[in-house]
């Protein structure tokens, strides 16, 4: 993850706790095993950041201003959202904060 992106998903995270949220990194990823084979760990697709607040869960995966999300991203937030939650494309911690505002 580039240092712009870490920096966004930094200050996306301490605006939620701020407001009152439990936060936690989500994500997948691979190790390595012997002889070059890998193993997935995580769901994919998975949304980057996850919070939860009153019984009310966020799923937010962070994209910088041209990226855009990946086929696997948008079947997870759309299906987090067919549970009851609500799967957000962030851009910016503006965006984020009248996203939230209304939750």
């Amino acid at each position: 993850m580039a240092a712009k992106a870490q920096a966004l998903t930094r200050a996306i995270r301490q605006l939620l706790e701020y407001k009152g949220w439990f936060v936690w990194k989500g994500g997948t990823g691979a190790v390595r095993l012997n002889e070059g084979r890998f193993a997935r760990f995580g769901s994919l697709g998975a949304a980057d950041l996850f919070a939860l607040k009153g019984g009310r869960l966020i799923a937010l995966e962070i994209k910088s201003k041209t990226d855009r999300p990946r086929p696997a991203q948008i079947s997870f937030g759309e299906s987090i959202n067919s549970h009851g939650g609500f799967y957000l494309i962030v851009r910016s911690v503006t965006e984020l904060a009248n996203a939230v505002e209304g939750l």
